[in-house]
């Protein structure tokens, strides 16, 4: 399945055919008037179109603009109206701005994830004809395959603060102040933006006929219970887990939408190179790339990129891959190798050299394009290492 692409590439709401001054125009509003979700996700769609000379600077740093937090009046405000802890007054949400990297997914997630998108943005609708529902989405799989840039996007979509819950502060030490915090929760999204994001939803969501678990989680699941039951259909919760199988039973009827996000398949691997590698990347080089890492998690995938790329800025040069390919090789997803500085030894860009044919199952003729020999080197030091047994039999 190849993997597609989701998400605003265009401020929400805007039309994808505008002119670009249509954008300028919306760029200057919406700084103007302070709307900073509307400026990142503009100044990320430049980034990405931009193709002037100095394009990487350019792009690189309207990228690290769009990800600097910004405070504003309003978000300062708006703090006052979160919910707090009653002990330590700290707020038991945290509002992160929206991702302005695209989405990428398989074809499967992507039917998933519109529908549900669709039916949250027309919850009012649905809710007049008799046919609201619970618009609560739950994101299970490995740690680092995006759940949270998901849930961001969810958000975007639907023009919606991406309020995170912070577990850190709503599970407490004391008995019974877990529940509460939990009930606040749920007032708060009862009266305010109708959006909530819980990760790590195991953690107050386990399964109840557990021996192992005392009295109060089983509390902590009742009330978590209670407020998903009471909350007006028109809210979106997003709730994540990387331990679905913990979850209590009811929790899982509680959210009727479910999205599996397990460690990309080789379509998404290989967009995900091209998107973090820059999109004008060697088709060749980024589908090595793709067959190499399998294993590796979209996060894993992200950081090696950008791992190389600020390398090769540093060193004023462009990207070494057999460095990344021998950082790729030699990591595990959660246990990452970075690609080390300099050039790689010829001993070492000769064991490379039999790696990726065994591996990345290539052509001597990719395999000498990605690392800068000629097709006849490449198969001249494969054979040889054949005949010292030392390659494929």
């Amino acid at each position: 399945m190849a993997a597609e692409t989701l998400g605003p590439s265009f401020a929400p709401g805007f039309p994808e055919d505008a002119t670009l001054g249509q954008q300028f125009a919306q760029l200057i509003e919406a700084a103007l008037t302070g709307n900073q979700a509307v400026v990142r996700q503009l100044g990320a769609t430049f980034a990405r179109a931009y193709r002037g000379p100095d394009r990487n600077e350019i792009s690189g740093r309207i990228s690290s603009l769009v990800r600097q937090r910004t405070t504003s009046l309003d978000s300062v405000r708006s703090v006052e109206r979160l919910p707090l802890d009653n002990k330590s007054r700290v707020p038991l949400l945290e509002e992160q701005p929206w991702p302005t990297m695209p989405l990428l997914l398989d074809s499967d997630q992507e039917v998933v994830l519109q529908r549900f998108v669709s039916e949250a943005a027309n919850a009012e609708r649905l809710c007049q004809a008799g046919l609201g529902s619970r618009f609560n989405l739950l994101l299970s799989g490995p740690p680092g395959t995006g759940k949270t840039f998901i849930a961001g996007h969810v958000a975007a979509q639907l023009r919606l603060p991406f309020y995170t819950v912070r577990l850190d502060t709503v599970v407490s030490s004391l008995l019974g102040d877990t529940a509460k915090n939990i009930r606040s929760l749920f007032e708060f999204a009862m009266h305010g933006p109708g959006f909530l994001f819980i990760d790590e939803i195991d953690a107050i969501a386990k399964r109840r006929d557990d021996q192992r678990e005392l009295g109060e989680i089983k509390r902590v699941v009742n009330t978590l219970i209670q407020g998903l039951d009471l909350l007006d259909p028109r809210t979106v919760i997003v709730a994540a887990t990387n331990h679905a199988h913990l979850l209590d039973l009811a929790i899982f009827r509680r959210f009727p939408y479910h999205l599996d996000v397990p460690l990309p398949n080789l379509d998404l691997r290989i967009a995900l190179w091209r998107l973090y590698l820059f999109e004008d990347q060697d088709r060749s080089a980024v589908n090595l790339l793709g067959r190499i890492s399998e294993g590796l998690s979209c996060s894993d995938i992200r950081e090696l990129a950008i791992a190389s790329r600020r390398t090769a800025l540093l060193e004023s040069r462009d990207i070494a891959l057999p460095n990344l390919a021998e950082a790729v090789l030699a990591s595990q997803t959660g246990k990452l190798r970075l690609p080390q500085p300099g050039d790689i030894d010829r001993d070492k860009k000769s064991e490379l050299n039999v790696r990726l044919r065994e591996i990345g199952h290539s052509t001597y003729e990719e395999i000498g394009e990605f690392l800068g020999i000629s097709k006849q080197a490449a198969m001249k030091s494969i054979k040889r290492r054949e005949r010292r047994g030392e390659g494929r039999s």
